[in-house]
């Protein structure tokens, strides 16, 4: 179990811009400057973070699943105008099960493994709509040699590919992983 309490940052965000010809500075920055375009404003962040974590093996399947939750809040407390004012709440639920099994075959003199890869992962709260989507669940699989008997700083390697889906939600991902 993971139970990091609070997370906190300060965030400075700001838009620049330089309006040239006579189009731009008398007619584009009466309009939209410190509106859309030359403002600032300081923010600060905070999140809070739970995960529950099990690793264990059932025969020769290695499991690694965790269940975690965030809720993060977002302030700002330093702008030009009203219009960059923000408060926002956001959280996250997410599940995560990593399953690895040994293939009983070797490339080169080294062990492979195949990975199965399975989450979701959840938007929660007032504000949970706003992107668009509010849940991506994933799976795929990735194929890990075992290298631990060079002695190297990584003793296992491991490349696969993941699908993403959810409401208004298509995509993959590249994967990349190292143990030590």
């Amino acid at each position: 179990m993971s139970f990091p309490l609070s997370m906190w940052a300060m965030l400075s965000l700001s838009s620049d811009v330089r309006y040239t010809g006579e189009v731009g500075k008398n007619f584009l920055q009466p309009v939209f400057d410190e509106i859309l375009f030359d403002w600032s404003a300081v923010a600060w962040l905070t999140n809070g973070h739970l995960a529950l974590q099990y690793q264990g093996s059932l025969r020769d399947l290695e499991i690694d699943a965790k269940l975690s939750g965030t809720l993060s809040h977002i302030e700002s407390f330093r702008t030009i105008t009203d219009l960059q004012e923000l408060s926002e709440d956001v959280g996250t639920l997410s599940f995560k099960i990593d399953g690895t099994y040994p293939l009983g075959i070797s490339l080169a003199g080294h062990p492979l493994s195949v990975i199965g890869h399975l989450g979701s992962s959840t938007l929660v709260g007032g504000n949970r709509h706003v992107l668009g989507f509010t849940y991506v669940n994933e799976a795929g699989l990735s194929l890990e040699a075992d290298l631990s008997k060079h002695g190297l700083p990584v003793s296992k390697v491991s490349l696969g590919a993941l699908g993403l889906w959810g409401d208004n939600v298509k995509g993959w991902s590249m994967l990349f992983g190292y143990k030590f």
